[in-house]
């Protein structure tokens, strides 16, 4: 009697499993995105701005520059918003009508009011329409690397646009951006392909809810090359909320100067066995630093028992948190730590 073998390519039971279960995860993922693309598309707007600039690249006579961004409808205390970046808006903050808002459904709306903060790189643009789809709003202190992640927008102006990628890295602080001043914000670092236009637009989780909105690319030739950076949501709900209540985005701070120069060298030179700290190079007479007992010389080491990794990671701690606020600070002054609860005062910022 013939022995019958197996086909010499036939799959083992575990491997053929595998294979099929692997399919269909990556079904099953598809159609989540595809009901996440359903449910955010209707959210994103894009923003043309129109502007009055030197014209040529020696600054010449002024010319009308129109600009594209991109945004996000969200509702705040009863009222309905775009939320985008305010460098998207700056030149247009006194002249509502040099912009224009298109809806995902073709309708063309301007805003009723703008308001901004640059510091916090946010914008407020009331609206008011019928059958407007606010967004979800996700809980960025959630995110965590590599989420996977969905980039809304209108890159190059081209309407509608989704992008898919990860969560790179988390806090960000220094990015390269150019002339443009960097916001007091930590940032969320994506590889998703995010290009001129995107910016304001919402950064979304697989939940459908937005976790960050866009506002810059890392580049040298000033389009996509995978490494772009958004806000956190958390961050920017907390100068939203503000700019609907009252116009401004009230910036905690403790009235001191901090030296940028204070670097590995220098912490070593301070008796520190790592480059930890921000150093106090001015503190401002009768400021809130000055009336909790901070001097110049000291080196802030932690904030709230976070160690403060530099000076700029000290501003957005302090940016992070309340006007009002008593932070708990543990200084070196001279080979001696202490600890000071200075109270935060506030400075409205436009």
């Amino acid at each position: 009697m013939k022995k019958l073998r197996p086909a010499p390519y036939a799959l083992s039971p575990l491997l053929l499993f595998l294979l099929t279960t692997s399919s269909n995860a990556e079904a099953a993922t598809n159609v989540s995105r595809r009901e996440v693309v359903k449910r955010v598309l209707p959210s994103v707007v894009r923003l043309e701005v129109q502007s009055i600039k030197p014209m040529g690249a020696m600054g010449g006579r002024l010319g009308q520059v129109e600009e594209t961004g991109s945004g996000v409808i969200i509702e705040l205390s009863g009222r309905t918003y775009i939320l985008t970046n305010r460098h998207i808006v700056a030149d247009a903050v006194e002249d509502f009508d040099a912009v224009r808002i298109h809806l995902a459904d073709r309708r063309v709306l301007k805003p009723q009011k703008i308001v901004g903060s640059a510091d916090f790189d946010v914008a407020l643009l009331e609206i008011a329409a019928d059958h407007l789809v606010p967004a979800r709003l996700g809980d960025s202190d959630s995110v965590d690397v590599p989420d996977e992640i969905l980039a809304f927008g209108n890159p190059f102006g081209l309407s509608g646009s989704v992008s898919a990628g990860i969560i790179s890295a988390k806090g960000r602080r220094k990015i390269p951006q150019g002339d443009q001043a960097v916001p007091i914000q930590p940032f969320f670092q994506t590889d998703a392909s995010i290009n001129p236009g995107n910016s304001g637009g919402p950064l979304v989780n697989l939940d459908g809810e937005v976790i960050g909105i866009i506002t810059a690319i890392a580049s040298s030739s000033g389009s996509n090359e995978g490494v772009a950076f958004a806000i956190p949501i958390n961050s920017v709900l907390r100068s939203a909320r503000q700019l609907a209540e009252s116009g401004v985005v009230f910036r905690p701070h403790l009235g001191i100067a901090l030296d940028s120069k204070f670097d590995w060298a220098a912490a070593e030179k301070a008796g520190l066995d790592r480059a930890i700290g921000a150093r106090v190079e001015r503190v401002t007479p009768n400021s809130p630093g000055a009336r909790g007992g901070l001097q110049a010389g000291d080196i802030i080491l932690s904030y709230n028992e976070t160690t403060v990794e530099d000076d700029t990671h000290l501003v957005i701690l302090i940016a992070e948190s309340e006007a009002g606020e008593r932070p708990k600070l543990q200084i070196l002054r001279g080979q001696t730590k202490r600890t000071l609860v200075p109270q935060l005062g506030a400075d409205p910022q436009l």
